[in-house]
């Protein structure tokens, strides 16, 4: 069994402290002085050997955010960034618990699960089976393989009373069913049943077919599933079961399913201690000893244990919540130290889905150090260049920036002034600098006696560069991907100076013929327009969309209503409006059917707009107005009339388009519920396409009233007015019941972008 020669997981689950001897042979292995723990200011102050130069046509998007104008540095200290950050957390955590309930996900209904224990607790002939089809059926399967096929088939059509009878009578009759057993155990745990699979287990068992295998991996990864009957303990059930299979008498040697799936019941029910027994169990040495797979699952129980436990934790107690993250992101720093061990040592061989479960536990959204840690990490498994300033070295600021984030900066103590960088620059820092503050901690610690203990338990330097990178035996960098370059954007967001640095990221992944190359998808683009989005980067996120998204073919409605609220932060900008009407202009050109919400938002910003005089005055896109007008108050209406009148016209062939598809979809009699997920990616829900109607005729209505009555043509009256009426309809009680529960799809000649 496995007796952690290298301390790590002997010490885990509660916070456990290490032995003395331990924390030096610790810092030992990790190539640090026991004495000194490196900064992580110096930890990054080198990059890579070979560094990847900026191309000069995207200079000027590294440049600091010191550069940048004032209403981008005002947005950064609004109380409004801690708010953001909270929605953040809970759309990671959202997203992860999505993709969980899925894993999890059982197909049965409370009938077929008491139908099938019924069976289960039975022992003669089922009710309706007759014993005659039994025999005939077994007549003709003599081969264990095609007996596990027709069970297999049985079990599909739901003839579970008749799958039964022929496995007792095979059994009766001393032929090889382990993979019929192995079958009918997994159609159980599919329907839900687990007390059933349970029995069925233990009736194998006592008919003395010895369970396989494949027969343990079936039982353990089956209680990881969702259960529809009561009174299951899956965590105990898990435990028997795994204890048998390491029983001296057990004919079965265990293997990494084994204990993998043994360590992903102790996760999906955040049993850390059953864990941590798990892991004491696993072998150091031989073909099952742990491989990447094995730490991948131990971080993801842990991450789970986090959102399970800050679940708990009223959001008020802040030094609670931090508490018990640190406890846990210290167990995870420590299993981290020991995988850096053995890669280092070419002993193991990470892959990228582990990095990035690493990486998923240290992000914090109210935890800027912590998620920093996340870019040392892809730096020293990926030497992917760090291009943020480490926030630990950040001057302390005196805005406030809501109740976590001043929490935080005061938690952290920062002083003094760092020294100014070009963090957006791939270039390494000053290594002499880095010397001196070496030598300066070194006696630090020998003049205050600084206590190794301390060092060993943050682990702050987990994350340092490994030198023995490449070298002959040794390990070789993990190629990021996709997911690395999504985890990247999201940290950069996280982070006060993230956004500059995160465009240089962006370029080197996506851009730079010498990066890494990496063909963005979707879930990239929407991760880098709400990055543009922090920053009020709208041209940019036209040009993205426009440059990028466009020619790849994966524009959509979401990555223009989340590039249309960059349009909305960024509504100071001169260029604003014609940079909306791009975005209008694109949807138009490349989807069959507009989405609505960024519709909705470009209402929202020509609102905006007309509520601040100030800004029409420098807003390009408009009509001329004449520059002999002396009274500001024909002048200002002139100038909303403008706004109006080419706002309209942006969206009226939207509106045409989409309202074509609402009739048909009010005079059809089939009704198109959008009760569960879209599968049409052309069509559009009728909520929102509701919401934008209703919101576009207040407009019309607002511009057809008295303000405007002395600038408004006739002409424009004339095509205004019936457009106004035409959407009358939909304040239509029954009209917006039918449209609210509907989906909008496109018609044929939609599709023909001409």
């Amino acid at each position: 069994m496995l007796r952690c020669s290298n301390g790590f997981l002997r010490n885990l689950g509660a916070g456990a402290r290490p032995a003395k001897r331990f924390q030096i042979d610790t810092l030992s292995r990790l190539g640090l002085s026991p004495h000194v723990g490196s900064s992580f200011a110096r930890s990054n102050s080198s990059f890579a050997s070979q560094l990847r130069p900026p191309r000069a046509q995207y200079e000027e998007s590294f440049g600091s955010i010191d550069d940048a104008p004032s209403r981008v540095k005002l947005a950064r200290n609004t109380p409004k960034t801690s708010l953001r950050n909270v929605r953040l957390a809970e759309t990671k955590n959202y997203n992860r618990h999505i993709k969980e309930k899925q894993r999890r996900e059982v197909f049965g209904s409370k009938e077929e699960v008491d139908k099938l224990m019924e069976l289960a607790k039975g022992k003669g002939l089922p009710d309706g089976v007759s014993s005659s089809v039994v025999t005939r059926e077994l007549n003709w399967l003599q081969d264990p393989k095609e007996l596990g096929i027709r069970i297999g088939r049985l079990l599909q059509a739901h003839k579970v009373p008749l799958a039964v009878a022929m496995l007792r009578r095979a059994e009766s009759m001393k032929m090889e069913t382990s993979a019929s057993w192995n079958r009918l155990l997994s159609y159980c745990f599919e329907r839900g049943a687990p007390l059933a699979a349970f029995r069925f287990y233990n009736d194998m068992k006592k008919r003395a077919r010895a369970p396989t295998a494949h027969t343990y991996t079936i039982m353990l990864r089956g209680l990881c599933r969702k259960s529809l009957q009561s009174g299951v303990k899956p965590v105990d059930l898990a435990s028997k079961i795994y204890r048998q299979l390491l029983d001296d008498d057990s004919d079965v040697t265990p293997n990494h399913h084994h204990y993998h799936a043994m360590l992903e019941v102790c996760g999906t029910y955040h049993d850390m201690d059953m864990l941590w027994t798990v892991v004491g169990d696993l072998p150091e040495l031989g073909p099952h000893r742990p491989v990447a797979q094995t730490y991948t699952l131990i971080l993801q129980a842990i991450l789970g244990a986090l959102d399970n436990t800050l679940q708990d934790i009223p959001e008020d107690q802040m030094a609670l919540r931090k508490e018990k993250r640190d406890t846990l992101i210290l167990d995870a720093k420590r299993i981290w130290a020991d995988v850096i061990s053995q890669w280092r040592k070419g002993e193991l061989d990470i892959d990228g889905t582990l990095v990035a479960r690493m990486a998923w536990i240290l992000i914090d959204p109210m935890d800027e150090a912590n998620s920093y840690n996340a870019l040392a990490l892809f730096k020293q498994t990926m030497d992917v260049p760090i291009l943020v300033p480490n926030p630990k070295a950040a001057p302390s600021q005196a805005s406030e920036q809501g109740r976590w984030e001043a929490a935080l900066r005061l938690s952290h103590k920062r002083e003094g002034h760092e020294k100014e960088l070009n963090y957006t620059s791939w270039k390494p820092l000053d290594s002499r600098d880095e010397e001196f503050e070496e030598l300066e901690d070194d006696m630090i610690a020998k003049e205050e006696g600084q206590d190794t203990e301390d060092l060993v338990e943050d682990l702050g330097d987990v994350f340092d560069p490994v030198e023995e990178i490449n070298g002959e035996g040794g390990p070789s960098f993990v190629k990021p991907d996709n997911v690395h370059l999504h985890i990247i954007l999201t940290v950069c967001r996280i982070l006060s100076k993230g956004t500059a640095p995160g465009r240089g990221y962006w370029n080197l992944f996506t851009l730079d013929h010498n990066g890494y190359n990496i063909k963005p998808d979707l879930g990239n683009f929407y991760a880098y327009l709400r990055l543009l989005r922090i920053s009020r980067s709208s041209q940019t996120a036209l040009d993205v969309v426009r440059q990028q998204l466009v020619p790849m073919g994966g524009l959509d409605g979401k990555a223009l209503h989340i590039a249309m609220s960059c349009c909305l932060r960024d509504r100071t900008n001169p260029n604003v409006l014609l940079i909306a009407q791009g975005f209008l202009s694109l949807m138009q050109e490349h989807l069959p059917l507009p989405d609505p919400r960024p519709l909705m938002s470009f209402i929202e910003l020509a609102n905006v707009l007309t509520e601040n005089p100030q800004w029409l005055l420098v807003l390009r896109g408009l009509e001329e107005i004449d520059p002999n007008a002396t009274n500001l108050t024909i002048l200002g209406r002139n100038m909303r009339w403008a706004l109006q009148k080419s706002v309209i016209e942006s969206i009226e062939p939207h509106a045409n388009r989409l309202y074509e598809s609402m009739e048909r979809a009010l005079d059809s009699p089939v009704k198109f519920y959008s009760s569960g997920p879209n599968k049409d990616p052309d069509a559009v829900s009728g909520q929102f396409a509701l919401q934008f109607m209703v919101k576009f005729r207040e407009l019309l209505d607002k511009v057809l009233g008295t303000q405007y009555a002395d600038v408004m043509t006739k002409s424009d009256r004339a095509r205004i007015q019936p457009l106004a009426i035409k959407l009358r309809k939909f304040s239509n009680p029954e009209v917006v019941e039918k449209i609210e529960r509907s989906v909008i799809r496109p018609m044929s000649h939609h599709y023909s972008y001409d």
